[in-house]
């Protein structure tokens, strides 16, 4: 059962090859946890090195139906190194 938003908003910079994507939650719950936080992507289309990377950042938690809080927070990083063209 899943129930309220998640609300993303999306902007693109064609100047400097980037978008950006954040979703957060607005009473947000899966089965009964309500989950709350935001997450953050940005992609840069092309680098220093012709490659494609892309960024993403998060920071989650989700409160289950029996109180516990689970936490997630941290960043991640991709590069498309071989294969793109």
């Amino acid at each position: 059962m899943v129930s309220g938003k998640i609300i993303s908003v999306i902007t693109v910079d064609p100047v400097n090859f980037t978008a950006n994507i954040r979703h957060t939650f607005e009473d947000f719950y899966l089965d009964g946890n309500k989950i709350e936080g935001t997450v953050e992507v940005m992609k840069l289309f092309v680098n220093a090195y012709a490659s494609l990377t892309g960024q993403q950042t998060f920071d989650i938690s989700i409160i289950k139906k029996d109180g516990a809080v689970l936490s997630l927070k941290g960043k991640q990083e991709r590069e498309w190194i071989e294969g793109f063209a």
